[in-house]
C-alpha cells in the first residue's frame, strides 16, 4: 500500500505508525461513536487492497505452490495465524526436500585404453544425508567374477555435498576396491576435497582414489576422462552435430550475420542444458543476460509488469521450435521482466549476449566506422543488433539507417500510434516503458 501511494524507503511505515498514535490519541472520544460495521468495512477494504489477484492466477500454474496455498489458507482460518505460518514453512521444507533427495544420475560405459571396462556414473544435484538412500539403489555394483571393471563416478555437476554423502561415495568406493576391482571420484570442486578429507575414510581408501582437477593423476590419461554429450560419444558425429545446429541458428534474424564457423566455435564452449516439467528456467527477478534458445520441448514465458494502482498484469505465451522449418526458438536476453518455466522435458542452450554483440560488431564494424564517432548513435548500434529486422539490412546501408533515426521524448500516458494509423516506421524503446494494446478482431 504504501508503495502503491508513491513511498521510496521503509521509513513510511514509521512515519504511518506515528501519525496513526497521534489521531488515535488527540481524537479518541470521538471515535468511540464510530459505528463497528464502518470500521468492519474499512479493514475489509484495506484488506482486499492487499490482495495481488494476478499472483494468485499465476500461483495455480504450479500444484505444489497451490497445494501449499490452500493448505496454509485453511490452517489460518481455522487455527489461526501461526498455525498457517508454521504449517506453510513445513509443508514447503518437506516438498523442497522430496524434491532435491532425488538427485539426477546419467550411466555410461566405455573401454579404458588398456581394454578394461569403465562403468561411469555422473550426479547432478544435491548430495546429502536425504538423498542418499535412493541415490544408493542407482549406484551400479561392482561385476561378479570379473575382477578387472572400474568405476568412475563423476562430481562435476554436483551443487551441494555434505558429509554423509562424502562418506557414501567413498564406501561404494571401498565396496568395488574389496571385490577386486577399481573405483575413481573426479572431483573438481576444492571444497569437496576438503569434504572427503573430513569424513576419515579417506586414509583407509587411499587419497589414490580421488582424480583431482589440475593434478597429475596416474589414472587420468588411461581413462581418458572426457564425459560425452547427451547422447554422442563420437567426436566425429559431434562435431557434424555442432555444423548442423550452427546451421540452425544461422537461420535465426539475430545470429544470420555471424558466420559459421563462428558459431561452431562459440556452441563448443556452451553445454547443451537440460530441465524437466515445472521447472523454472528464468525466474522473474532474473535480468537476463544471455541469450536463450530452445533446442527440444515447450516453455512458457510469462511477462508481469506493474501498473499505475501498483498491482501487477502478466501475459503468457507458448515458446517451441518451429519443427516444420527445423529451427529452434530462441528469447533474446533484451527481454525483461521475464519468467520461464518448462512446460515438458527441454533441452536448451544459453548464448552469451556481448559474446554475440562483438561478433555482429565485427561484421558491421566496416559500415559503422562513420557510427563511431557519435556515441549516440553507437549506443543504438548495440540496441538494435538485438532486432531481427536490422539484420537484413544491407551494409553499406547500416549507417545511412542509422543516422536518419529520430529521438522522441514521450510523456506517461500519451499515445504514440493509435490502431489503424498508417505504420510507415518502425519504434524502438531505449528507455522506459510502453504498452501496447489490440483490439480482438473478432
Amino acid at each position: 500500500t504504501h508503495f502503491a501511494l508513491g513511498a521510496s524507503s521503509p521509513y513510511a511505515l514509521i512515519y504511518s505508525a506515528l501519525l496513526l498514535f497521534a489521531l488515535v490519541f488527540v481524537a479518541q472520544r470521538w471515535l468511540a461513536y464510530i459505528p463497528h460495521a464502518a470500521i468492519s468495512a474499512t479493514l475489509i477494504l484495506v484488506g482486499m487492497s492487499l490482495l495481488d489477484w494476478g499472483a494468485l492466477k499465476r500461483l495455480w500454474l504450479s500444484r505444489e505452490e497451490a497445494f501449499i496455498f490452500l493448505a496454509v489458507l485453511i490452517a489460518s482460518l481455522g487455527f489461526g495465524l501461526t498455525a498457517g505460518v508454521l504449517i506453510g514453512v513445513m509443508l514447503s521444507l518437506m516438498i523442497y526436500l522430496g524434491k532435491t533427495s532425488v538427485p539426477c544420475t546419467r550411466q555410461w560405459s566405455f573401454s579404458a585404453r588398456d581394454g578394461r571396462q569403465v562403468t561411469a556414473l555422473e550426479i547432478d544435484g544435491n548430495l546429502f544425508f536425504g538423498s542418499v538412500p535412493r541415490l544408493e539403489e542407482m549406484l551400479p555394483s561392482p561385476p561378479v567374477g570379473n575382477p578387472s571393471g572400474i568405476l568412475l563416478l563423476e562430481t562435476r555437476h554436483l551443487t551441494f555435498m555434505d558429509r554423509s554423502g562424502a562418506e557414501f561415495l567413498l564406501r561404494r568406493v571401498r565396496r568395488w576396491q574389496a571385490s577386486g576391482n577399481e573405483a575413481y571420484i573426479k572431483v573438481d570442486r576444492e571444497d569437496f576435497l576438503t569434504r572427503f578429507s573430513q569424513t576419515g575414510l579417506l586414509s583407509e581408501v587411499g587419497k589414490e582414489c580421488l582424480i583431482a582437477a589440475g593434478s597429475d593423476h596416474p589414472m587420468r590419461h588411461l581413462l581418458d576422462v572426457q564425459f560425452p554429450n547427451q547422447n554422442n560419444n563420437d567426436p566425429q558425429k559431434e562435431e557434424h552435430t555442432m555444423k548442423a545446429l550452427a546451421r540452425q541458428l544461422h537461420a535465426l534474424p539475430l545470429l544470420g550475420p555471424v558466420p559459421i564457423d563462428r558459431l561452431v566455435t562459440m556452441l563448443e564452449s556452451r553445454p547443451v542444458l537440460v530441465a524437466g516439467e515445472g521447472d523454472i528456467v528464468v525466474g522473474s527477478d532474473e535480468d537476463m543476460q544471455d541469450h536463450l534458445v530452445l533446442l527440444e520441448g515447450e516453455m512458457e514465458v510469462q511477462r508481469i509488469w506493474s501498473v499505475a494502482d501498483g498491482h501487477h498484469k502478466s501475459h503468457s505465451w507458448t515458446l517451441k521450435p518451429d519443427s516444420a522449418r527445423g529451427r529452434p526458438a530462441m528469447l533474446t536476453a533484451a527481454s525483461r521482466h521475464l519468467r520461464v518455466r518448462a512446460m515438458t522435458d527441454v533441452r536448451f542452450i544459453r548464448l552469451d549476449a556481448d559474446t554475440i554483440d562483438d561478433m555482429l560488431g565485427c561484421n558491421w564494424g566496416s559500415a559503422a566506422d562513420p557510427i563511431s564517432e557519435a556515441d549516440e548513435l553507437h549506443g543504438r548500434l548495440s540496441l538494435v543488433r538485438q532486432v531481427g529486422v536490422f539484420h537484413h539490412i544491407p551494409l553499406e546501408r547500416v549507417g545511412e539507417t542509422f543516422r536518419r533515426m529520430q529521438t522522441l521524448v514521450v510523456s506517461p500516458g500519451e499515445i504514440v500510434i493509435r490502431e489503424g494509423d498508417r505504420g510507415d516506421r518502425y519504434f524502438i524503446i531505449e528507455k522506459g516503458e510502453a504498452e501496447v494494446v489490440r483490439t480482438d478482431p473478432c
